[in-house]
């Protein structure tokens, strides 16, 4: 991973690279795009989705929660404790991500973070939104198929704001 970010360090000190490795860290870490959102819904006094960054691997686990990792797509990345073998296959995915990212500068490293268990979470995937100068340009919705794990693009035309759904 350090060898792709030097790599990617010196095409940018020759070419013009957008958006930025700089951008692509900071948006991948989820967890300042998050800390973004919660201060919007608190400003506005609108409910907001509570999440925990976990410092450490969990001593106990609960079903009432579901945790995702930084620099991850779609619902990968994302488990919920609803069987021991969620606890192991967490474990599991806990230590790679130390092994694969363990060398990166701290900031840069992914985190993981929990949020309380929806049942629906891991089949609502994500809804891309892509802004070209500042401006909407489209959306794109990603699902992972949990029958060949493969993802399913769907293009939007638009989307509900959250204050038209109350």
């Amino acid at each position: 991973m350090i060898a792709y970010v030097n790599r990617l360090q010196a095409l940018e000190e020759e070419k013009v690279v957008w958006p930025s490795m700089r951008e692509m860290l900071h948006v991948g870490l989820k967890i300042p795009t998050l800390i973004h959102l919660r201060d919007i819904t608190l400003e506005k006094k609108e409910p907001c989705l509570s999440f925990q960054v976990l410092r450490d691997f969990p001593l106990h686990f609960s079903q009432n929660v579901f945790v995702k990792r930084g620099y991850s797509d779609c619902s990968l990345h994302a488990i919920d404790f609803q069987t021991p073998e969620k606890q192991q296959e967490f474990r599991k995915m806990w230590n790679e991500t130390e092994q694969l990212y363990g060398n990166l500068p701290k900031p840069l490293q992914p985190r993981w973070f929990s949020m309380p268990y929806m049942e629906s979470l891991p089949h609502l995937g994500e809804i891309r939104c892509y802004m070209i100068g500042g401006v909407f340009s489209h959306l794109i919705w990603t699902v992972l198929d949990p029958k060949t794990g493969d993802l399913q693009y769907t293009s939007l035309d638009e989307v509900t704001p959250l204050e038209d759904l109350v």
